[in-house]
Order: C-alpha cells, then structure tokens, then sequence
C-alpha cells in the first residue's frame, strides 16, 4: 500500500510540475467588425492593430474636438456620430460573381467595370449609395487588358465585398489599365500612373485614356441606369474607398468632382494627400500635390466651397513607405521624409480652408489594412449615409 501511494504521489507530483512550466495562453481580442480572416489588402494582418492617433480638420457636421497626432487614444467617432458596425462584415456564402459590364463608347467609357450587388442590399423605394473604389494591378503594367480585368473583379468579389455587405450597398470597381507602352520599364516600375489618376494620364492625348475621371464618372451614371431597372435606386453622389494607387485614385478624384461625392475614405495615396490650395508656405503647389495648375489641366478652376462640405476619412499606417519619388518627392520633403510624418502637414492645410475631414494615424501599421482601421470606415460611412 506504500508503494502505491508513493506512486500516485509521484504522478500528481509530475502533472503540476507540467502545469507549471507550462506557457500560459495569451488572451485574445475579440474583433466585432471585422471579417476573422478576410482583410482588404493582400499584405493586411489578422492581427488588429494599436489604438489609432486620431485628428480631425473642424468638420461642419462633426463638432467634437478630436484628439491629436500626439496623444494616441482609442478610436472615437465625432459627436455626429451615432451609427455603430452591428455585425462583423462578410461576404455570405451564397454570394454571386461580381457582373462584368463591357465598355460603351457611346456612353463615354471605354474600358469595362465590375458591378457587385451585396446581398444585403434592401431593395424598397428609400435610396440608396453606389460606393465605388478605383482599380489596383498591383504595379504590373501590361498591354494586356485580361490582366487589369483579373485585378478589378478580385477587388469587388474579395477585398471590397465585406465593405459593400456591411454597408449594404452596391459597388463599382472600373478595369482602367496601366498600359505597358506608357511604362517601358514594367511591373514595378510605372511612369504613367493611370491608375492613380496623376498627372500625365489627365495630360494624355491618347483617345482610349483621356480623362479617365470622366470615364469613371460615365460608369457610375450607367451603373446607377442599370440598377434602378432592377429596382436598386441609388443617390447620384457615390461613397467612395481607396487605398494605395486606388487611394491617390480617389483623393483626385474628389479634388476634381466634389459635387459626384457623398463621403469618402482614403487610404495611403501614394504619399500626400492633394492640397486643396495653390499654395502652401511660400511654395507652389501643382497637380497632383496641389491645385495650383487644375484650371490649366482640366479646363475648369477648383471647387473649394464644394469640396470643403465632402466629408472625408483620410487614415495611414505610421510605418506605411513612402511612395513619392521624382521632383514630387524632392518638394513633399520639406514637410517631411515620409508618408506618416507629412500627414500632420496634410492635416494643417486641409484644416486651414475648413474642410470637413479627419486625419487617423495608426501606429505599427505598414501597408495594410487592418481591423481596427476597417472599422472606422464603416463606422464613418454608415454615419454619413445615415445623415443624408
């Protein structure tokens, strides 16, 4: 009898000596917006991220003060505020393909677009929002259209469907192309940035590419045709998401149609934000860093008092490269070395001329989206349709 209580003292003895030494689980955060496995960019981690640096340029429908760059804080909506994600965005298992719309030169595009109808969306006579978001080939410039058709139709059936449930809208993602004979140098290396709008494609003599702003425009009056015939009637303004080229994409954009926007939210955009002004501290601004030349480009002066009602969400990972380079690079330098330590700069200026905007800086993100900011989108654009 001994020996058997020796022994099971013996293996108790062992078992806590086990418990011990073994790791004690870390304690895991529970996400309540974002999809458990799906993010919006290639590169995004399921891990969320630290509490974001939240700023905003004295918003006309946001009063609140915000808190600044310099006192990190959790994420907060302005006061105007109200709407709230009530369930984790994403895309259902009974989901249909995005629909390829062919191009219509009749109609003023010349490139096709993908349409994807969420299955959220409610179809009764209150209007709704087509939320649109530029197209990204991920720097691979090629002649051949199929390539730029690929990325777009992943973009609106993977990385913006959960938005587009969660919001319950419609959305638009055009196959615009980054044309290998406008970049002889290839994947990686792009002179002419069509897909982020910049300046030598609004130049471009070249009939398929001119003004590809005007194009988008002529896709989203012909999506908004063919969705009230299926009983989806939609606003003529439009949300509006970017990030990266289809950042910069959609922050000129907006620069060059305030009137089109509803409320937009903006991504890395390839460095700086444009300046809503013609000059900044004694140096000229042109497009696309500012709007000093805009009437030379585009035929038409810039819309300041337009622009500054557009409610806007511009948010950046602190650790996101820099992505100016060029004669660019060499002014944005002097209001900092990278994207993250001009974004202050940005702010300053965009809160000088009153816009209605808030700049979200996200500490120990790189060039991704992660939970935390996805969130904050569609708290921003769920209050924003909400107080149309």
């Amino acid at each position: 009898m001994k020996i058997k209580s020796l022994l099971i003292a013996l293996i108790i003895g062992v078992v806590l000596l086990g418990a011990c030494a073994a790791p004690v689980p870390s304690p895991v955060t529970q996400e309540t917006s974002a999809p458990p496995t799906q993010t919006l960019v290639a590169t995004a981690t399921s891990t969320p991220s630290p509490s974001p640096t939240k700023t905003a340029s004295a918003p006309t429908t946001q009063p609140t003060q915000p808190t600044k760059p310099t006192q990190p804080s959790p994420p907060t909506s302005p006061a105007s505020q109200t709407v709230t994600p009530t369930s984790q965005p994403t895309k259902p298992s009974g989901w249909t393909e995005a629909e390829r719309i062919e191009p219509d030169r009749a109609k003023g595009f010349n490139y096709p677009y993908y349409l994807y109808i969420p299955t959220t969306i409610q179809k009764t006579n209150q209007t709704n929002y087509l939320l649109v978001e530029g197209n990204n080939s991920g720097g691979v410039a090629s002649d051949d259209q199929t390539v730029h058709d690929a990325a777009a139709k992943k973009i609106a059936e993977k990385k913006d469907a959960p938005l587009a449930e969660a919001l319950g809208t419609p959305l638009l993602v055009p196959a615009f192309p980054v044309p290998l004979k406008y970049n002889p140098g290839g994947t990686g290396s792009i002179v002419m940035n069509t897909q982020g709008l910049d300046r030598s494609t609004l130049l471009t003599n070249d009939n398929d590419l001119k003004r590809l702003d005007l194009q988008l425009i002529a896709m989203i009056d012909n999506a908004i045709q063919r969705l009230s015939q299926r009983g989806i009637n939609l606003q003529k303004k439009v949300l509006m998401d970017g990030f990266s080229s289809s950042g910069a994409f959609a922050n000129r954009f907006i620069i060059l149609h305030p009137d089109r926007i509803q409320a937009a939210t903006v991504g890395p955009c390839m460095g700086w934000p444009v300046a809503p002004l013609a000059e900044w501290k004694g140096t000229t601004l042109n497009y696309p860093l500012g709007v000093a030349d805009l009437k030379q480009i585009v035929g038409k002066d810039f819309d300041i008092q337009t622009f500054k009602s557009v409610p806007l969400h511009f948010y950046l990972g602190d650790q996101d490269p820099d992505q100016m380079g060029g004669e660019e690079q060499k002014l944005m330098f002097q209001y900092g070395s990278t994207a993250a330590a001009r974004f202050p700069e940005a702010e300053k200026i965009y809160q000088s001329v009153g816009c209605s905007s808030q700049f979200v800086l996200y500490p120990g993100v790189k060039h991704e989206v992660t939970s935390d900011e996805l969130k904050d989108i569609i708290t921003f654009f769920l209050n924003h349709m909400a107080a149309s």
